[in-house]
């Protein structure tokens, strides 16, 4: 897999260049000399999802038996490349596997197609009655729940399923934002220009 060349602008400056093409030169010019070590920071922001996509497949396809480590601030980004995430504000506030970071919280996420308030009310009472179940930050119809021996993925299936009346529904394990916003929560974290109350 290659990134979408950049030979058609050999003789423009670095200067003209887009944003996104300065990117693709940037990791281009990282690549150099076939490091064994790459520090990378936000090598894809101000780029469009399919050269994003490309830059990411030629980034696998060069990592191998090299350590990369990337600074970013997309959990789309890290999901994708990373094997092993950090996460980080002034300190390292967690690190692990995203799968060892996820199952840490041992979450699902619950998302409701609600098209009325009335619909709301009612994903609100069935998830009420789920221990644990608690309303997402971000919309008004999203659940966290924890899994455990009493709760576990069948089970909740069940429930939605048989107490539930809902024509559409989504159950997914929470995403790596979902566990990055819990440990900045979690640690007390405000964004860069806050200052502590």
């Amino acid at each position: 897999m290659t990134i979408t060349p950049l030979t058609q602008y050999a003789n423009h400056l670095t200067s003209k260049l887009s944003g996104g093409n300065k990117r693709k030169l940037a990791l281009a010019i990282a690549l150099i000399g076939n490091p064994s070590v790459l520090l990378i920071d936000e090598f894809s922001t101000g780029v469009d999802a399919k050269i994003k996509r490309e830059m990411w497949g030629v980034l696998r396809k060069v990592a191998v038996g090299k350590v990369v480590v990337i600074a970013t601030h997309s959990m789309e980004e890290a999901s994708a490349l990373a094997n092993k995430v950090g996460i980080l504000s002034k300190q390292m506030l967690a690190v692990g596997t995203t799968e060892s970071l996820a199952a840490h919280y041992s979450e699902y996420q619950v998302q409701f197609s609600c098209p009325t308030r009335d619909d709301v009310m009612r994903a609100q009472t069935l998830m009420s009655r789920i221990p644990g179940a608690k309303l997402a930050d971000d919309v008004a119809t999203r659940f966290e729940v924890p899994l455990d021996a009493s709760l576990t993925l069948a089970k909740l299936f069940q429930i939605l399923s048989t107490q539930g009346d809902f024509a559409e529904y989504s159950v997914e394990k929470t995403p790596l934002e979902s566990v990055f916003l819990k440990v900045i929560r979690e640690n007390n974290v405000l964004e860069a220009d806050s200052e502590k109350v």
